[in-house]
């Protein structure tokens, strides 16, 4: 967070000094002078100001997008089989609010099914021309990508899609997942610098369409048709980045292009030169206000943006969706510190695995929303009885695990004896199961020399003996 911000601020700093630097010598200088002002200072400086802004724009979808892909959920959702298609409804429909996205989706691999927020929409197909996104994604080695297609859930309007690719525990393709952004990220822009600098911007695509453009998106010639513009528009369109002088009907123009890989589309930064020169004094100096105030703004709201995800993100990274717990990825983590303290300071530390008896009737008999209930219930309960000191995540389904700190044979036995003889006899737990939920836990005391599987292995090989011996008691 300190280097981004850092990073932030100078690259800031250094587009504020070079612009002033470049407006206030303009200002004593002829039509010449402002001709190079205006080529080497305005018309790159709105092209970066721009492509800055788009990626600001698709940084926090990115982000969303990466964390859908790697949601334990989502995996688990996928690697049951999709058995209940309203929970993942439910999930796309809930990160669709949350974010503020048009519409979120995920595909399925195994079975090409593809997901909206309402739902199950049909089976994705190598025949069918729209749905060559998902088999580039599926082919493609890069783990995001950013691409503008039709929608077919809102009447093929041009949407900003975010590409993932979901891979399982081996590092296999399960499926694809992410959001779908509106157009009108893009179009704000175009309108915004049109009003703020009096110079048209618009974008392109490489076979020279116009496909974005103020003064509306009908009857616009491609650029090979245009006069003047057609001596350029070969070049244009094979350069990443460039700047360009060409003739229109007696006025000449100059222009910044640049090609902008994440929407696939070039920026294109244009000024009527004339215009620009006999306005040179009046608007430099109101550029350079412009240009001071935009860039303290793009700078708070950028570090403002990084600052919130960046806490959203840590939350749902390491956070199970259902009970707040930590969830595995970060057990495993704090696991690792723990036991590398523990070790320095030669103080035991022990593991309680603990597996809820029976919790499938529930789920069979009264639904998974009483199942889900429960085990809200269970982990509210953990972390009563547990110590501040202790680590409690929820290990998958109906499994939790405890990593007591400090804590011999004998201290973390009592501490199972008492959270167990707690999830029997807890009147709200039993309200909601409709009876006396019990829990089965294996304990192991961590090894020194031993790493996280095999204590886990030593605890759930004691969990399975709690379960042979009846359920409901505790085994090390």
């Amino acid at each position: 967070m300190y280097s981004n911000s850092r990073m932030v601020i100078t690259v800031s700093l250094l587009i504020i000094t070079g612009f002033l630097i470049a407006s206030f010598s303009s200002f004593y200088v002829s039509r010449t002078t402002a001709i190079q002002a205006l080529v080497k200072a305005e018309l790159p400086l709105t092209s970066d100001n721009i492509y800055t802004e788009v990626q600001r724009d698709l940084l926090s979808p990115k982000i969303v997008s990466s964390v859908m892909a790697n949601d334990t959920f989502v995996k688990n959702w996928i690697k049951k089989g999709e058995q209940d298609e309203s929970l993942i409804a439910a999930y796309l429909t809930r990160i669709t609010q949350k974010y503020h996205a048009f519409t979120a989706f995920l595909v399925v691999e195994k079975t090409r099914n593809f997901y909206v927020p309402k739902g199950f929409v049909r089976k994705v197909a190598t025949t069918e021309p729209r749905d060559e996104w998902y088999f580039r994604v599926r082919n493609n080695t890069q783990e995001i990508e950013v691409n503008i297609d039709p929608s077919e859930v809102n009447n093929d309007e041009l949407t900003i899609f975010i590409n993932v690719r979901i891979l399982d525990n081996a590092g296999e393709f399960i499926g694809a997942i992410g959001l779908g952004l509106k157009l009108d990220i893009l179009k704000s822009r175009l309108k915004e610098y049109k009003k703020k600098y009096g110079i048209n911007v618009y974008f392109i695509t490489r076979e020279g369409e116009i496909f974005l453009h103020p003064e509306g998106e009908t009857n616009l010639p491609n650029i090979f048709q245009i006069p003047g513009f057609s001596d350029i528009a070969g070049e244009i369109v094979k350069t990443d980045a460039g700047q360009f002088r060409y003739t229109n009907s007696g006025t000449e123009y100059l222009l910044n292009t640049r090609y902008i890989k994440d929407v696939n589309l070039i920026l294109m930064v244009e000024a009527d030169l004339n215009h620009a020169t006999q306005q040179a004094f009046r608007s430099l100096v109101l550029n350079v206000f412009i240009c001071l105030v935009t860039t303290l703004i793009v700078l708070f709201l950028l570090l403002r943006t990084i600052k919130q995800h960046q806490s959203k993100i840590e939350k749902i990274a390491w956070r199970d969706y259902l009970t707040k717990l930590f969830n595995r990825e970060a057990f495993v983590k704090s696991y690792a510190i723990q036991a590398s303290s523990h070790q320095r300071n030669s103080q035991p530390l022990s593991i309680l695995l603990i597996d809820l008896d029976h919790f499938k009737s529930i789920n069979d008999q009264f639904g998974h929303s009483v199942g889900d209930q429960v085990l809200i219930r269970v982990a509210d309960l953990l972390r009563q009885e547990t110590r501040a000191s202790d680590i409690v995540a929820r290990w998958g389904g109906e499994e939790f695990v405890v990593l007591l700190s400090n804590a011999d044979l004998t201290v973390a036995a009592a501490l199972a004896e008492k959270i167990r003889i707690k999830i029997e006899q807890d009147d709200e737990l039993q309200k909601i199961a409709r009876k006396a939920q019990t829990a089965s836990i294996g304990l192991a005391l961590c090894e020194q020399n031993s790493d996280l599987n095999s204590n886990l292995k030593t605890a759930d090989k004691n969990l399975y003996q709690a379960k042979d011996n009846g359920r409901n008691r505790v085994a090390f």
